[in-house]
């Protein structure tokens, strides 16, 4: 008898391939409760991150960070979101504490006008029940969405910054013309009150289809370590001071071997009370330059430069690039630097601003 040819019965085939993975799902489930060596690197090798979803929701099982990989990750290895997900969020003194920053599993801050600077936080695992407040976007920020694949949520932009979208067509949602997805709150005056959540966003996410981070980022996976970064000795503060007399700084607790963020020597905190941590700490200098009455300001995201990574307690000086679209991280012999597995913070800075450390 002739084999069947599966090109003609293809939901046929369809039915046999979803037997088979459900097959070998409960085939190789540990007695621990998480995949299997071999699945998981085969997963892993085949970049099938849909498949690790499948196994998580259907089979309750958890997957091993430690397992058979490659000595680094990229962002979108662990992203649980069908997209990436980037909210604009002010840092106006009226719009603190901020909510749902310290979920995020990457942040920027960048100068956006008048020494005040806009927070973009990146969340590829989950969306919290409130981000905000939310506000604007310059073109350098719909740069650094496109370079993530990200949807974007915002509420209006400059004329530069509704160009970039446009050219790098980063999918967005708009609050002036798509208010469904946000809410004002009553405690806040206009424009600090402005907020989203993943209640809002959740049914519009499952509608799109998977799109993995695009990002060039990537992390140790084998011990959160990148033995260069050692060589700057133990650094236990670090002051940015940017443009308008605004300082940020971080403090190292070698204890928990993270950072905890202050803004002008204050504790950063959410409206939780929780403080803003992190654990790696990008520190990028760029062409910035005032361009209009209202301070508003333009970043090169395009020339590259000297730029200085902080993790595990150390200082390392590194440099900055932009390819195919991506930042990306050299260390002086121009090999690609890893970065911790943890939060990661991008702290975009003027050329001409301070960077200090103890």
């Amino acid at each position: 008898m002739k084999g069947l040819n599966y090109r003609k019965y293809p939901i046929l085939a369809l039915i046999i391939i979803i037997i088979l993975i459900i097959t070998v799902g409960y085939f190789f489930r540990s007695e621990t409760g998480k995949v299997a060596d071999g699945m998981y690197e085969l997963f892993y090798e085949l970049d099938y991150q849909e498949f690790f979803s499948f196994y998580e929701r259907n089979f309750s099982l958890a997957v091993d960070n430690q397992l058979l990989l490659p000595d680094y990750y990229q962002l979108g290895d662990r992203q649980n979101l069908k997209r990436p997900v980037m909210v604009a969020v002010e840092n106006h003194p009226r719009s603190r504490p901020q909510s749902g920053i310290e979920e995020a599993n990457f942040v920027y801050e960048v100068l956006s006008e008048g020494g005040i600077t806009r927070f973009l936080p990146v969340y590829y695992k989950e969306l919290p029940e409130r981000v905000g407040p939310v506000r604007s976007v310059r073109d350098y920020m719909g740069e650094l969405a496109a370079e993530h694949g990200a949807l974007l949520l915002h509420v209006g932009a400059s004329e530069g910054g509704y160009a970039r979208i446009s050219a790098e067509d980063v999918l967005n949602l708009d609050e002036i013309s798509r208010s469904q997805y946000y809410w004002r709150c009553s405690e806040r005056r206009m424009p600090h009150n402005l907020y989203t959540g993943n209640e809002r966003i959740k049914d519009y996410l499952e509608g799109l289809d998977w799109q993995q981070d695009l990002s060039a980022y990537k992390f140790d996976f084998t011990a959160g370590n990148n033995p260069v970064a050692n060589e700057g000795g133990l650094v236990k503060e670090l002051d940015l001071f940017y443009w308008g007399n605004y300082l940020v700084s971080y403090k190292y607790n070698q204890t928990e071997n993270r950072y905890y963020r202050y803004i002008n020597n204050e504790p950063h905190k959410v409206d939780t009370g929780q403080q803003l941590i992190a654990d790696n700490i990008v520190v990028i200098h760029a062409d910035t330059n005032v361009i209009d009455d209202v301070g508003r300001v333009s970043v090169d995201l395009d020339s590259g430069g000297p730029a200085y990574l902080f993790h595990n307690g150390s200082k390392q000086e590194i440099l900055w690039t932009r390819t195919n679209g991506r930042l990306t991280f050299f260390d002086k012999d121009y090999q690609e630097v890893l970065l911790k597995t943890g939060r990661t913070w991008v702290q975009i800075m003027p050329n001409s601003a301070r960077v200090e450390f103890e």
